[in-house]
């Protein structure tokens, strides 16, 4: 692998969890914060697998809600477009064009499909 090879990672917000970013390249951090006066380090987090083949992370929302087991792609998919690939599909990920409503598998499985969708071939990792 050349230097031109490697690209940098592009890190954006994740909507509604203003501690943490996630990357084009499938990555979550937090950010550098201050709470009640203490100082928190932003590190890359680790990826758990969820025993599906999909990658997940536990984060703290804004509210305050902590959430276990969150889909990395779903993170990935809201901060870097969070619009443009709900289009591609109906509330929760079903079909809106052709064939029947059906459901389109679990919740994991219809997130991938709208990265698929939308060019993050990524979307399963293992």
């Amino acid at each position: 692998m050349t230097v031109s090879d490697m690209r940098t990672e592009t890190w954006k917000p994740v909507p509604g969890a203003g501690y943490y970013e996630a990357s084009d390249l499938g990555h979550i951090r937090s950010v550098d914060r201050t709470i009640g006066g203490r100082f928190y380090k932003g590190v890359v987090l680790k990826l758990r697998d969820d025993g599906d083949g999909y990658s997940v992370v536990n984060i703290t929302y804004d509210g305050g809600e902590r959430k276990h087991n969150v889909s990395v792609a779903r993170l990935v998919l809201l901060a870097h477009d969070p619009d443009g690939c709900r289009r591609a599909t109906g509330p929760a990920g079903r079909r809106t064009t052709g064939g029947p409503r059906t459901s389109a598998g679990t919740p994991a499985r219809r997130t991938g499909r709208k990265l698929w969708r939308c060019g993050w071939s990524a979307a399963r990792r293992r």
